[in-house]
């Protein structure tokens, strides 16, 4: 991530939000943010801390994937928070986050942002992002969730070879026609993110379903999806209440609780 003041992105974001984000640190250089507030204490109940970075040595992605986060290339930030209990519908909060994530970059002249399920961001059939969360027990019944996100900002000549099930990489750069502020987009994202993780917690996924489909990008497409034990082929026709892929595979509909969605015609190429 390029350079932004703590105090600044601090300064965009409202107080409400502000008043549950206890710290924001910012690493030059980091392993992978996820991991590292994976090993740091959980916030109390309804707070967050967030750590960014310039420059991950071993960003992750889902199912272990590799995330390439070069130097000063992207946007790598982790938000910790903590439910004080078990949230409904935990499984779809990565759904839920992509809805946050997609608002705050339309806030910010990303108009045409969307969604492929389960947690990759796509702008002009490209991939901008992906978002990883990761869940832990804690104190007395609460829950601490890490929620990573990787923002492609200037990808020019950086990442090469990358298979991700979509076809090409985009960046801000691209969508927007010049390079970025970081600082004010992240101040975006950790606004909205901090208000679905405190709505999640008192809603589940119930608030989002229907906001998830004006994001759907995977809906009326034909793809190839792998879970642990078989694969389907059919025709993406959106999602159910529960999160889970609704797959039209020729006259039945399958749902698909997890596993690997690819394009068909990128799956056929590779």
């Amino acid at each position: 991530m390029a350079r932004g003041d703590n105090e600044q992105i601090r300064g965009a974001i409202s107080d409400d939000v502000s008043a549950r984000l206890d710290l924001i640190e910012k690493f030059a250089e980091i392993g992978s943010t996820n991991s590292y507030l994976m090993t740091q204490p959980a916030p109390m109940p309804g707070h967050c801390r967030v750590a960014m970075a310039e420059h991950q040595t071993a960003g992750r992605g889902r199912r272990d994937r590799v995330w390439q986060s070069p130097k000063a290339a992207g946007i790598y930030l982790s938000v910790s928070y903590t439910f004080d209990k078990m949230p409904q519908s935990l499984p779809c909060l990565t759904l839920a986050i992509g809805i946050g994530v997609a608002n705050a970059l339309k806030q910010q002249g990303v108009s045409q942002i969307q969604l492929k399920w389960p947690n990759d961001l796509v702008v002009n059939d490209g991939k901008l992002g992906g978002i990883l969360t990761e869940v832990q027990a804690a104190q007395n019944n609460s829950v601490k969730v890490v929620v990573g996100l990787g923002l492609n900002v200037d990808m020019r000549g950086k990442v090469h070879g990358v298979d991700n099930g979509i076809g090409r990489i985009a960046d801000l750069r691209e969508v927007l026609g010049k390079v970025a502020d970081p600082s004010r987009i992240v101040a975006s994202i950790i606004e909205n993110l901090i208000t679905v993780l405190t709505r999640f917690e008192a809603e589940g996924f119930a608030g989002f379903y229907r906001q998830w489909r004006g994001y759907d990008w995977l809906n009326g497409k034909v793809v190839e999806v792998n879970s642990s034990n078989c694969g389907h082929t059919g025709t993406v026709t959106g999602i159910d209440e529960t999160g889970a892929l609704l797959l039209d595979t020729g006259g039945e509909t399958e749902r698909v609780v997890s596993g690997t969605v690819r394009l068909r015609s990128v799956a056929g190429h590779a």
